[in-house]
């Protein structure tokens, strides 16, 4: 029996690290914020999916679910769950802000 080639989370992982990158780089730019402001939309995506999609990803990895790309998915996976746990960081620290 075949099993369902799940290859599509690679490139999934690789826009979620691209967007967060996109998202530290503007915050550097000079121009009021408004690039920051645009991007900042994703960040949702960072504090919701990540996490469990590097869970999911690493799962299904050890069940052979993706072809060539093992290792590439193990460091995606585990760069992108670094992320959500670094943005969930974030957040605390901003709530706890007077």
């Amino acid at each position: 029996m075949k099993t369902k080639n799940w290859n599509i989370l690679i490139y999934l992982h690789g826009a979620l690290l691209l967007w967060f990158v996109l998202f530290v780089t503007s915050l550097f730019i000079p121009d009021g914020g408004k690039t920051a402001s645009v991007l900042a939309i994703g960040n949702a995506l960072f504090l919701f999916a990540n996490i469990p999609l590097g869970i999911f990803s690493l799962v299904l990895n050890k069940k052979n679910h993706f072809d060539q790309h093992k290792a590439l998915v193990i460091v995606l996976s585990v760069i992108n769950m670094i992320v959500g746990i670094i943005m969930w960081l974030f957040v605390v620290m901003f709530m706890q802000m007077p």
